[in-house]
């Protein structure tokens, strides 16, 4: 019985760090995605800047 709650809980910690991982990973990500999108934004319609591409 010891080895399979050991298992079991391994297997949690395991999938629980991944999703851990994940959220903050892709956290991150939306935080960069967020930042490039509204300082363009901002910057365009400060200095009024045409969209080049």
């Amino acid at each position: 019985m010891r080895n399979d709650t050991i298992g079991t809980t391994i297997t949690g910690f395991l999938i629980a760090g991944g999703g851990y991982f994940w959220h903050e990973a892709l956290h991150f990500l939306a935080g960069i995605s967020r930042k490039f999108t509204d300082e363009a934004k901002v910057l365009e319609k400060e200095q009024q800047l045409r969209r080049v591409a």
